[in-house]
């Protein structure tokens, strides 16, 4: 049965909520980047603290090298691993993540199993509990009252400032992750790893170029949600040289995903309309909704559905270790779909 989705649905992307969860096209492959090794500059790290890291709620100071950081953050767990470094404890995004992380970070848990959680807020005692030197809260939607809450647990880094919440860049929230860490220089590296694999892909695909995209969750008629261009789905797709229609971003406002009635369905055209799942069912409603089923963008058969999770959740996660899995695996089918026309 479908069932009308929540923020934090819609921030899931639709992904692990239900076994057949995904993004197929409409009609109806993998690399990543290995964490770094701790042992090779331990060395310079002492001399990197205090680090202060500025964010949405002022500054945060780091004294020492952190040893047990608790990740809250939906994926800041990615950028502490990518630095050869495992947390204590992290928030469990998808159900399906039994270790809490997602299949391009699974070696670089190094066979540890930090614990985990998937509170709805968030859970102050079960972060203090792990006696933290570092709570990090960098892609999330953190109050003041939180960050008052958890400053008094441990240092904690919030989201950066001059963004939506959940809409840290990945780059900018990687680089504050690691400064608290002691380890910029080294994921500044990473991240110009990454860079350059996405400047490939636009040379491998100029059709991309100058392109709009619509990415939104369906959960059914009368349901409709599309991301914005500071979502980290609007993100990877003006990376490929593409962009989020304005009228979209204007939709949405101070938030990281637009509401669209049925009325203003019209809203979603693009050139390319990429659409997440949203459990057992949900193709088969979509290719019945009347709304949908009008759009132009659907007529013209540049629609896609990505049937495997984990690409859906490589996009959606948008980290330093993710974004290789998704750009091997998601722009030939986005370049697909985009060459319809």
């Amino acid at each position: 049965m479908l069932r009308t989705p929540s923020r934090r649905s819609i921030l899931l992307g639709g992904a692990g909520l239900a076994a057949a969860a995904g993004l197929t096209a409409c009609t109806s492959t993998s690399s990543s980047t290995k964490p770094q090794s701790d042992q090779s500059t331990s060395a310079n790290i002492n001399t990197a603290f205090p680090a202060t890291v500025a964010h949405k709620y002022g500054s945060t100071t780091v004294r020492t090298a952190p040893t047990r950081i608790a990740s809250d953050g939906y994926t800041d767990h990615d950028a502490v691993l990518a630095l050869g470094l495992v947390p204590v404890g992290l928030r469990q995004w998808i159900p399906e993540w039994k270790q809490g992380v997602g299949p391009w970070a699974i070696a670089a848990l190094r066979g540890e199993q930090p614990k985990i959680w998937a509170d709805t807020t968030v859970p102050y005692e079960k972060i203090a509990a792990l006696a933290p030197d570092l709570v990090l809260d960098v892609n999330s939607g953190l109050t003041g009252a939180d960050y008052a809450k958890l400053s008094r647990i441990a240092p904690t880094v919030a989201q950066a400032k001059g963004y939506v919440d959940y809409g840290t860049p990945w780059d900018v929230g990687s680089l504050m992750i690691a400064e608290a860490l002691g380890r910029k220089a080294e994921m500044q590296k990473l991240i110009d790893a990454v860079q350059a694999k996405f400047a490939a892909a636009r040379a491998a695909h100029p059709e991309l170029a100058g392109k709009t995209a619509n990415i939104m969750t369906y959960s059914g008629p009368g349901t409709y949600n599309a991301y914005a261009g500071e979502d980290t789905r609007g993100r990877f797709v003006t990376s490929l040289g593409m962009h989020v229609p304005a009228a979209v971003d204007k939709a949405a406002g101070s938030q990281f995903y637009a509401e669209i009635s049925p009325e203003k369905a019209d809203l979603l055209n693009a050139d390319v309309l990429i659409l997440g799942s949203y459990g057992a069912g949900t193709k088969a409603a979509f290719e019945k909704d009347k709304v949908m089923q009008s759009l132009d963008v659907v007529k013209r058969g540049n629609c896609l559905f990505i049937e495997d999770d984990d690409v859906v959740m490589a996009m959606s996660s948008s980290t330093v270790l993710s974004l290789p899995f998704a750009i091997d695996k998601a722009v030939p089918l986005i370049a697909g779909a985009v060459r319809k026309q």
